[in-house]
């Protein structure tokens, strides 16, 4: 009974956060993250890694075909480690050209570090309000398990 109660507690939680994220765009959560004050690496390392996680991955599916055209097989042998070690070293290698790529052409149109928005981002009413109940009730959650996990 503790068990199931401590992991609907971590589902609502969960719940509670995916709330907050799941409608903005990822470039509103990156100008968020920003406003909110986490370095501005960290929010521009993930604004370019969600960008490019889906390059690497239509790269790597295409090496991986080119493969199979070849006539690979993967199984569990010495010849398949060997192919996929070099897939993965050529998908490191095309990746690291493509970055040198994108960052001339971030240089080409301007790119000073800092990324512009043509949306203002304003702090209204209703989203103090909204902020201040999911507050609340997260770490009303948060004490609940705390509370019930000193009573074991």
């Amino acid at each position: 009974l503790v068990l199931a109660a401590s992991v609907t507690t971590l589902y609502a939680i969960l719940l509670a956060f995916i709330a907050l994220i799941a409608t903005m765009s990822l470039a509103t959560l990156g100008h968020a993250l920003h406003r909110l004050r986490v370095p501005t690496k960290m929010v521009y390392l993930l604004l370019m890694a969600y960008r490019y996680i889906f390059v690497i991955e239509q790269e790597y599916l295409r090496l991986l075909r080119a493969a199979k055209i070849r006539g690979f097989q993967p199984g569990t042998n010495v010849n398949t480690y060997r192919t996929f070690s070099y897939v993965i070293g050529m998908l490191l290698v095309r990746a690291a050209l493509r970055a040198e790529r994108v960052h001339q052409a971030m240089l080409c149109r301007g790119f000073t570090g800092k990324f512009y928005s043509l949306q203002e981002f304003q702090t209204a009413a209703a989203g103090w309000i909204f902020s201040i109940i999911m507050t609340v009730l997260i770490a009303g959650l948060i004490v609940m398990e705390v509370l019930e996990a000193g009573a074991l």
